[in-house]
């Protein structure tokens, strides 16, 4: 297994002194006693600085050397260790260092002389303290490497492997690292952690029945890792080039997707295989657990929620999460999606039958209302793509929603209404209306698409007939150029502001008003002139009325 593999996860264990001659030395490892080959102290221990060099004699009567490193910490435990063939990483590299001995006494089942290691713990601790050798034991909660999938305890045993080098890549690798862009930027420094603090080669070879054969082996398969960190070749195979734009994908996996596939670009290739990387989070449970293929996703299934809300909803919901955070399964959310895509729907109803026999040979609209509407979607669209470039997808999501919603919805159909239901179909001021319906609704379903495609698709092919699939158009550029659209943020204001005086007096939004009263500093009736017949739609008012106030303020009489 590779380093990529190994975990560390609490556990609780007991830390054992036992008498080695005349030293204690400290262990939570007693089975392996049979495989001590030697005794280390930190070379700066003043209690120990005299016996370094010397021998002393283990539990089980064996000789053994002392000698110091700088690994040993003092302050753990007696600060006299044993070094086991192997026990662990420090055995390994201790060992290896000092060309030490190998006493392998843990077979290929993870066994001791037939016995299991817990087993095997148990028996060694009875007759050490039958031979009063066990001078201490301390409860203790430390960190043992487990495997990552199914979290059994990593023993080392020696079997011939293949390996790759990466320890003397290191500096390479991180070069590569800094020429790479990473959304969040904060994505770069796990790959720095995890590069900087590497332990050993990587271990390419598996011994399991499924996987990429090793050619010339019988029983080894290749790591899954080191086929998928091919993928940049493998896309080449359909007209790719490296190196590619993106590399999506969530953040567990840096220190294996990422890590490996730069490690191969590098002895292949000497540079980086994508520009970007744009890491995710998870979609977790309500209790924090992440829904995967591993762990399930409790009561929750894809399938289910689809058929219940919409593979559109869905994805609306887990769109609005920030890129590289965590975030919970919200069902709220899902329904919510649900009513963006009713919406939508509803909307589209609307603009079907406005544009009934629509036909104009005008590139933008004559009224300044509805060139407004135009180029509002637009640059809403400009600042959605701002976000994109970033690989920023939540932010996006918001601008569309809170466009469509409150600026299309809500107010600019309210105040076109009665030009599209009220004047005769040669009329230019409904022709201006049906234009922008025309470009700003193909403008929105645009902006949706990324996030409720299939919905968007369906509603394109109703209306528009231009291309075969929404997702052919481009998006929409900043072309219109923004006028002065001071009187129109004025008149929605004034809008909502009628929107809430009739509902806390109890009325229906619908309700008509004979005269709208119109209290502002500095709006005008000629300001009002080209919008007067759009605002007295979405008022229901028969008649306004300007007064000159300090502040801005609306009545009725």
């Amino acid at each position: 297994m590779a380093q990529a593999e190994v975990e560390d996860r609490e556990l609780e264990t007991v830390f054992y002194d036992l008498q080695f001659g005349d030293l204690i030395i400290s262990t939570t490892r007693p089975e392996l006693l049979p495989a001590c080959v030697a005794v280390f102290v930190h070379p700066d221990d003043v209690r120990y600085q005299r016996l370094i060099g010397t021998e002393t004699t283990t539990s089980l009567g064996d000789k053994v050397k002392i000698l110091a490193d700088g690994k040993v910490k003092p302050d753990k435990g007696t600060g006299a260790v044993m070094i086991c063939t192997y026990g662990d990483e420090t055995d390994w590299y201790l060992k290896n260092k000092y060309q030490l001995d190998e006493k392998i006494i843990i077979d290929e089942q993870g066994r001791i002389d037939g016995l299991t290691i817990p087993a095997a713990r148990e028996k060694i601790i009875k007759e050490l303290k039958s031979q009063n050798l066990v001078v201490k034991e301390t409860p203790l909660t430390h960190d043992v490497g487990v495997h990552e999938r199914c979290g059994t305890i990593i023993e080392i045993i020696l079997r011939e492997q293949y390996f790759l080098k990466v320890l003397e890549i290191k500096e390479e690798i991180l070069a590569m690292a800094e020429t790479i862009n990473w959304y969040p930027a904060f994505m770069k420094e796990r790959l720095i952690d995890w590069v900087k603090n590497l332990k050993w080669d990587w271990c390419l070879s598996r011994e399991r029945p499924y996987g990429i054969p090793i050619p010339g082996e019988d029983n080894l398969v290749f790591d899954t890792w080191f086929t998928s960190a091919n993928t940049p070749e493998i896309n080449t195979l359909k007209g790719g080039r490296i190196p590619y734009s993106l590399r999506p994908q969530a953040y567990e996996i840096i220190r294996t997707w990422a890590f490996y596939t730069l490690v191969l670009s590098y002895y292949k290739k000497q540079g980086i295989p994508w520009q970007n990387v744009a890491v995710s989070g998870h979609l977790l449970l309500r209790r924090g657990e992440k829904i995967s293929k591993k762990n399930g996703g409790g009561n929750l299934r894809p399938e289910d929620q689809i058929a219940t809300y919409s593979a559109d909803a869905v994805r609306w919901a887990v769109s609005g999460v920030s890129l590289g955070a965590d975030a919970y399964y919200d069902t709220n959310e899902v329904v919510f999606g649900q009513r963006v895509v009713t919406k939508l729907l509803s909307a589209a109803n609307f603009v079907s039958l406005a544009l009934t026999g629509f036909q104009s040979v005008k590139d933008q609209p004559e009224l300044p209302l509805d060139r407004w509407l135009i180029a509002q979607s637009e640059i809403t669209a400009h600042k959605m793509a701002e976000y994109f470039k970033h690989f920023d997808y939540n932010h996006p999501r918001d601008l569309i929603q809170t466009f469509f919603w409150s600026i299309f919805c809500d107010n600019y159909l309210e105040m076109i209404k009665k030009r599209i239901y009220g004047l005769t179909p040669t009329d230019h001021r409904r022709l201006s209306a049906q234009l922008a319906l025309s470009q700003g609704f193909l403008n929105i379903l645009i902006m949706f698409t990324p996030f409720i495609p299939h919905v968007t698709e369906e509603i394109f092919q109703s209306i528009y007939h231009s291309c075969p699939s929404i997702h052919q158009l481009s998006w929409p550029e900043l072309k219109i150029k923004a006028e002065d659209y001071r009187v129109i943020s004025e008149l929605l204001a004034i809008l909502s502001l009628v929107r809430g005086k009739k509902s806390s007096a109890g009325l229906n939004l619908a309700s008509p008003i004979k005269t709208l009263i119109i209290k502002h500093p500095n709006l005008t009736e000629d300001d009002l002139i080209p919008y007067q017949d759009d605002f007295q739609a979405a008022t229901q008012a028969q008649k306004i009325e300007l007064e000159k106030s300090d502040h801005v303020a609306v009545d009725w009489a």
